[in-house]
């Protein structure tokens, strides 16, 4: 949980961001797997656009007490936005309302041979992050990208620091989460030139009922992103068996 971790709140964040995938869980001896799959029309995390195109983002989990490991993986529709296809690794432990957490996002190129050399075993093909979040009336999330040293030494090693606070509630049986985040300086991960304001946006979601007993989870985010001076309106609904 999915750089794009994103969505946070990597939700993780939503993450859409919104991003995060909600999950079915058979548990078994006090462990639990999960399965699930989200279909949004914009793959828009912290504030970026991966792919410009429709994304298919499932997601698979191993749980144990407050340990959790996982893998989640978004993949556009399109060919032309293949080039943003993620499939990123995570490992977290929570304590109450607090979670520590190392998210490993690989990005795969539809051509193995492009960049060379960058595949799953390079490490140069993985951006790493420690996170810590804390869910409570105000979420609050914390994390540090980093990536080794690149071949080019104009660039040097990627070290962002990224910040998010929402605000959840509800109104009328509807969720509502409003959020802000920022980038602590220069980054090539969030293509900034320093500190800047990223992703703001408000996610509004709520089940669709179909029958008695299945309803459809679907919300809608409005999200800006000041510093490039880009907004989003992104759809996204769950699937799950």
């Amino acid at each position: 949980m999915t750089r794009r971790l994103l969505l946070g709140v990597r939700f993780q964040v939503l993450a859409c961001a919104l991003g995060a995938s909600a999950m079915v869980a058979v548990p078994v001896h006090g462990q639990s797997f999960g399965i699930g799959a989200d279909i949004v029309s914009r793959y828009v995390w912290r504030g970026l656009d991966f792919g410009e195109s429709m994304s298919i983002q499932p997601s698979l989990s191993f749980s144990h007490g407050g340990f959790q490991i996982g893998a989640w993986g978004s993949w556009s529709v399109s060919a032309d936005g293949a080039g943003s296809n993620e499939s990123d690794l995570s490992v977290s432990y929570s304590f109450g309302n607090l979670t520590v957490g190392f998210n490993d996002y690989y990005f795969p190129s539809p051509d193995p041979g492009w960049p060379e050399g960058y595949g799953f075993l390079n490490r140069r093909a993985h951006t790493f992050e420690p996170y810590v979040s804390y869910s409570g009336r105000v979420d609050i999330l914390a994390g540090l990208a980093f990536a080794p040293d690149t071949e080019n030494e104009d660039v040097g090693r990627e070290r962002s620091l990224y910040v998010e606070a929402g605000v959840p509630f509800e109104v009328e049986s509807v969720e509502v989460r409003i959020h802000a985040g920022m980038v602590g300086g220069a980054s090539g991960f969030y293509v900034t030139d320093g500190a800047a304001l990223v992703n703001v946006g408000i996610t509004v979601a709520k089940p669709i009922e179909i029958t008695e007993s299945f309803s459809l989870p679907v919300n809608v985010a409005y999200i800006v992103n000041p510093d490039s001076e880009r907004s989003f309106l992104v759809f996204g609904m769950n699937l799950s068996p």
